[in-house]
């Protein structure tokens, strides 16, 4: 009896770890360009103008699903109304409910080892640093574990409900981004790897029809689940043929090309700066020995073999794509998360010696998970020698709201007719994000022939130098910046650029 009440209290501590690293200052780091296109796709559902899922350019329609619910619950209802902490909150507890899920393998594996992977996953910097932020990954690692633990008690147990149920959780899988499939195959070749070693005479002959109506039932409820959302309940069936079609029209963003080791290099690979030592190695270690700890045993060896070589599969195809972010780890480290905990795995057959020297272990990497995390999440959340902080959107950019009321608060813009605002060319966000307060914006892939009737225009760096052509003499020129390492220049009429220098003579 004490040692269950000990062992609730490690998950309930867990808990509030995870919460209060995820949610704390949550609001403090500036939207980034991802979050305010995703904001916008929100947008829609909640004024209700309907959903209709794009496949050249953005991901799945569940996180925008579950957003809007969180935001009709805390009572906004437009574009205008949507706050930070609304957007962010269903990652949130896309993040939470990740910590918890080792839960659905304690009784295979131990509740130590689910303690310990869930200790893991609560204290990731890089879980940490993007459950904050309005992304499809998180809810991808989330039901991407949920998923092996069904799939798990599918093999295990064979019955109709848990085929159903595997299958929902790979339809909602597909519903949150395409870049399932890459682990689908990833799952695929570990458990080809598992029958390999554990059942060489495997003959298709074998299956039996049980298994076959297992396997229809799951490809149904995942067909059928994925249609539903993509379809927007099914409103609007072409967003089940733009599902598919979204594998051979996706246009990724330009900017984003790295090098095979990228994200070996970005995980594993010791990185000094702003006085911390950016690494998540320590985890990687107690991984190692979670697969050393069960390679002998057949039951717990099956799934340290399977989450070690799903995770090398997952390294491999993401590595092989030129695409690379940060967040697109999510996932694949979640499966690192879940073997550091077999680290774990019958620790009551080590000896002392060892046993102290993996809980010394484990006590370190936790700490300094915890501690990085808090420094990628505080002072150098959008800092760009934070590793975590990719593409982050500049302070300047919070700042520009506040810049432009000042302006229209002037007695030279009072008394204008015309206080339009342009925004000039095409990689734009989050920048109508911080002008959504603002009634006349509009936004051209080009200068237009009266660019010089706007009282403010906007301009990224690919139109700068056809507005200076246009503004030279209408407008004077600000630089600010807007992500990292992308500068926005903003041209302000004259009589009021005079003005506000008399205002602000600094």
């Amino acid at each position: 009896m004490r040692r269950k009440s000990l062992t609730w209290v490690g998950w309930i501590a867990l808990f509030f770890l995870a919460a209060w690293l995820r949610l704390n200052n949550l609001e403090s780091t500036p939207i980034h360009a991802d979050e305010a296109t995703g904001a916008k796709i929100l947008s829609q559902r909640i004024e209700g103008t309907g959903y209709n899922f794009d496949p050249k350019h953005y991901h799945g329609p569940f996180p925008s699903l579950v957003a809007e619910s969180i935001a009709r619950l805390s009572g906004e209802t437009s574009w205008v109304d949507l706050s930070l902490f609304t957007l962010r909150l269903g990652s949130v507890i896309a993040g939470l409910l990740t910590v918890m899920s080792p839960l659905l393998w304690a009784k295979t594996v131990g509740v130590v080892p689910a303690l310990a992977a869930a200790a893991c996953l609560a204290s990731s910097p890089l879980l940490v640093y993007y459950n904050r932020i309005y992304i499809h990954e998180s809810w991808l690692l989330l039901f991407g574990i949920i998923t092996l633990a069904a799939l798990h008690r599918l093999y295990a147990r064979k019955n109709l409900p848990m085929a159903i149920i595997s299958g929902i959780s790979i339809g909602l899988l597909f519903a949150i981004k395409e870049s399932f499939v890459l682990s689908i195959l990833a799952w695929a070749g570990s458990a080809t790897l598992l029958l390999v070693i554990h059942r060489p005479k495997l003959r298709l002959h074998r299956l039996r029809p049980q298994s076959l109506t297992l396997v229809f039932l799951l490809v149904l409820a995942s067909f059928c689940t994925s249609s539903y959302l993509y379809s927007d309940g099914f409103r609007n069936l072409q967003g089940i043929i733009d599902s598919c079609k979204t594998y051979i029209d996706y246009e990724t963003a330009p900017g984003h090309e790295k090098n095979f080791s990228y994200y070996l290099h970005f995980l594993l690979w010791p990185k000094k700066a702003v006085g911390t030592l950016w690494t998540e190695i320590t985890v990687f270690a107690l991984a190692a020995i979670g697969l050393w700890r069960t390679g002998k045993e057949r039951k717990s060896g099956s799934i340290g073999i399977f989450l070690a070589t799903a995770t090398l599969l997952h390294w491999i195809l993401y590595s092989c794509i030129a695409y690379k972010t940060p967040w697109l780890m999510l996932l694949p480290w979640g499966h690192v998360c879940l073997l550091a905990g077999l680290a774990f795995y019958n620790y009551q057959t080590l000896s002392l010696t060892q046993r102290r020297s993996l809980l010394l272990l484990f006590i370190g990497s936790i700490g300094w998970q915890i501690v990085q995390s808090r420094e990628a999440t505080g002072t150098y959340a959008n800092d760009e020698r934070n590793p975590y902080a990719y593409v982050a959107t500049s302070r300047d950019a919070r700042k520009i709201p506040e810049w432009i009321q000042q302006i229209q608060a002037l007695p030279e813009a009072s008394i204008r007719q015309n206080n339009r605002i342009a925004v000039i060319g095409k990689q734009y966000w989050p920048l109508p994000w911080f002008l959504r307060d603002f009634r006349e914006v509009e936004y051209h892939p080009i200068p237009n022939k009266t660019l010089a009737d706007y009282s403010i225009v906007f301009a990224l760096p690919e139109q700068n130098t056809a507005c200076d052509a246009r503004l030279d003499k209408s407008h004077d020129k600000f630089l600010k910046s807007l992500r990292s390492n992308v500068p926005v220049s903003i041209y302000l009429q004259k009589d009021l650029a005079k003005a506000w220098y008399q205002t602000n003579p600094q």
